[in-house]
C-alpha cells in the first residue's frame, strides 16, 4: 500500500512537471505568434535550464532553431539576419541549415572569400545541409571567379606594359585575349620601333620634376600657413608613390623588351633614365614620410627643408636624364 502511495505521488509530481513544461512552450509559441521572438527565446532558455534532460526541452531546442533560421531568412538587414542565424547555431550547433544560410549571406555581402570558406570547411561538421543552398553558393562563386578572371584578362590586354601580356598569356593560354596579347608582343619586336612607349612617359615625368622644382625654388614657405603646407607635402608623397610605381612598371617593360643587337645601348639608356627618374620620386615619397610620433612643427621644418634639397637634386637629374634620352634616340637609327 505504501509503495501505491509513493508510485502515485511520483506520477504526479511528473505530471505536473510536465503540465509545468508544456505550458512554456505554449507560452513561449503564443509570444512567437505575436511577433516576441526574443521574450519566446527567453522562456525556452529558462526550460532548457531547469529541466536539460526533458522531452520539452529538445523540443524547446527544435523551436528556437526553426523561428531563428525563419528570422534569417526574412528582412533585408544583412547585419540582423547574420545574428539570428547564429543564434540559430548556438541553440543547434550542427544545424546545416541555419550554417548554410550563414554562407549564402556572405555571398549576398560579396564577401566571396568568406563564403569559400564558409562553403570549404564550416559544413563539414553540420547534419541535414540543405545542398540546394550550397549548389546556390558555389554558383555564385563561380561567376564572380569568371568575372574577376575576365576582368583580370581585359585590364591586362588594354594595358601598355608587354609584362602584363606575357601574364595574361601564362595565366590564361588559350584564351581570346591571350592570343591578342601575343599579337601585341611580336609587334614589339624592335626597342627603336617602339621608342615613344617609353621616351615620351619619360619626357613627360622630366618636365613635371623640372617644373615642380622650379616652383619649389620659388615659392618656399612664403604666403602659406603652416597647415596649407603639411597638406601639400601629403599631396607630394602621394604624387611621388604614385609616379615612383609607374616609372618602376615602365622600367620592368624595358627589361623584357626585345632589343635587336645594334638597340642595345638606347635600351641601357633608357633603363638608366627610367631608374633615375624613379629614384628622384622615391627619395621625395621617403623624404615627407611622417612619423605618427612627429609633432607638427617638427614635421613642417624637416619636410620644407627636404623639398629644397630635393628641388635642387632634381635640377641636376632632369638635365642628365634629359641627355640620356637624347642619346638613346640618337642610338635608334629608326627614331624619328
Amino acid at each position: 500500500m505504501l509503495r501505491r502511495t509513493k508510485l502515485t505521488v511520483w506520477a504526479l509530481a511528473l505530471c505536473c512537471a510536465c503540465n509545468a513544461q508544456k505550458k512554456q512552450i505554449d507560452l513561449a509559441t503564443e509570444q512567437h505568434g505575436a511577433g516576441q521572438l526574443d521574450d519566446a527565446l527567453t522562456t525556452l532558455e529558462v526550460l532548457v535550464h531547469t529541466t536539460p534532460d526533458a522531452p520539452e526541452a529538445e523540443q524547446a531546442r527544435t523551436l528556437a532553431t526553426e523561428w531563428l533560421i525563419a528570422a534569417g531568412d526574412s528582412g533585408s538587414d544583412l547585419a540582423a539576419r547574420r545574428v539570428r542565424l547564429e543564434q540559430a547555431l548556438k541553440w543547434s550547433p550542427k544545424s546545416g541549415a541555419a550554417q548554410a544560410r550563414l554562407c549564402v549571406l556572405l555571398v549576398e555581402a560579396k564577401d566571396f572569400s568568406g563564403a569559400r570558406s564558409c562553403v570549404k570547411d564550416k559544413l563539414t561538421d553540420k547534419s541535414d545541409v540543405p545542398q540546394a543552398l550550397v549548389t546556390r553558393v558555389n554558383a555564385a562563386l563561380d561567376a564572380n571567379a569568371a568575372a574577376e578572371a575576365s576582368g583580370e584578362r581585359e585590364r591586362w590586354l588594354a594595358s601598355t606594359s608587354a609584362h602584363h601580356w606575357k601574364a595574361l598569356i601564362e595565366k590564361y593560354p588559350g584564351t581570346k585575349e591571350a592570343e591578342a596579347a601575343k599579337t601585341k608582343l611580336l609587334h614589339r619586336e624592335s626597342l627603336c620601333a617602339d621608342l615613344k612607349t617609353f621616351a615620351e612617359p619619360l619626357r613627360t615625368e622630366v618636365e613635371r620634376q623640372k617644373k615642380l622644382a622650379a616652383l619649389i625654388a620659388e615659392r618656399g614657405a612664403a604666403g602659406s600657413t603652416q597647415a596649407e603646407r603639411i597638406a601639400g607635402f601629403d599631396e607630394l608623397g602621394l604624387e611621388a608613390n604614385k609616379k615612383a610605381r609607374e616609372l618602376s612598371d615602365l622600367k620592368a617593360d624595358l627589361n623584357v623588351h626585345p632589343a635587336r643587337p645594334e638597340e642595345e645601348d638606347a635600351k641601357r639608356r633608357l633603363e638608366g633614365a627610367a631608374q633615375l627618374l624613379a629614384d628622384s620620386a622615391g627619395t621625395l615619397e621617403q623624404d615627407l614620410e611622417r612619423n605618427p610620433i612627429e609633432n607638427l612643427d617638427s614635421y613642417d621644418a624637416r619636410a620644407l627643408a627636404a623639398v629644397k634639397r630635393w628641388a635642387k637634386e632634381a635640377e641636376r637629374t632632369t638635365a642628365r636624364v634629359a641627355k640620356e634620352l637624347g642619346a638613346a634616340e640618337k642610338a635608334c637609327p629608326s627614331s624619328p
